[in-house]
Parts: structure tokens; sequence; C-alpha cells
């Protein structure tokens, strides 16, 4: 069966450069899918699910969408603890 870390390290890679890229239209839909891949009880051990959800929230500010982006990024800061 595939890894859904290893593939939600891909989305996250891809996404970030689509984003990078002034292309965050299409990153952020591949950001969204890698933070849904890791947002599991397994994964929410996993380092990749704080940079799934930064990541995510960068995009979210590039779009303006600030409400959303500050909700990512108290979600981390809650969630860190129990990974770091």
């Amino acid at each position: 069966p595939p890894d859904p870390g290893a593939l939600a390290r891909g989305l996250i890679h891809l996404g970030d450069f689509l984003v990078l890229s002034n292309r965050v239209d299409e990153g952020t839909p591949l950001l969204e899918q890698a933070l849904a891949l890791m947002d599991t009880p397994a994964g929410q051990t996993d380092p990749q699910l704080l940079t799934a959800l930064n990541d995510l929230a960068q995009a979210r500010i590039r779009r303006q969408d600030l409400g959303e982006a500050e909700r990512l990024e108290r979600r981390l800061l809650d969630t860190a603890p129990s990974i770091v």
C-alpha cells in the first residue's frame, strides 16, 4: 500500500514550489490534500503535520485569507508540543 507520509511529503514539495512560483491557486489544493493525509490519528505524531499546517497557512496568507491562515498557525502551535 502507498505510504501516506511519503505521498504527503511529495504533495507538500510540489505545492510549495507552485505557491512560491506565484501559482497559489494550483499549489493550495495540493497542500490541502497533504494536510488531509497527515490529519489522522497516526499523523498526529508526525512532524510532517506541522509542515503541512505551516505551509498551507503561508499559502492562505498569499491568498489574503488571513483568518484561515491564523487558524492553521494556532492549530500548529497547539499541536507542536505533542510532536516536538
